[in-house]
């Protein structure tokens, strides 16, 4: 994946994540939209389209699971990342009923460099 032209939406219901994620993402090269929840990432999804999702688990009125299952019916070959702090449950629950659910990877996960590539050295 190309950073030059890479669409990522990140999808969260806290908007200090939402600008963390923005920064690091923008920082690192790849064009950047983040929407606040799974219906506001729906209507982003069918108008623009996009690279990789990088959905939290837990929001309110729809959650990680609910907006997986929606974009997976719109694009079965969308790539989506899902993350997630916890909850009620150790957070690697929520990540495993995310593996369930066909995303491409898991955050907070080392792996999570291999969903994303870094762009190459500038040189002045």
């Amino acid at each position: 994946m190309s950073t030059d032209s890479t669409r990522i939406l990140v999808v969260d219901d806290e908007e200090d994540i939402l600008s963390i994620a923005r920064l690091l993402l923008e920082k690192a090269g790849f064009v950047v939209d983040c929407v606040g929840g799974g219906d506001e990432a729906v209507k982003h999804i069918e108008q623009h389209g996009y690279d990789l999702v990088i959905t939290d688990m837990l929001m309110p009125e729809m959650d990680g699971v609910e907006l997986i299952n929606s974009v997976r019916r719109m694009n079965p070959e969308q790539r989506i990342l899902a993350m997630s702090g916890g909850g009620h449950a150790p957070r690697e629950s929520y990540l495993q009923i995310a593996s369930m659910y066909g995303v491409n990877g898991c955050w907070p996960n080392r792996s999570i460099v291999s969903s994303c590539s870094r762009p190459s050295p500038t040189v002045a």
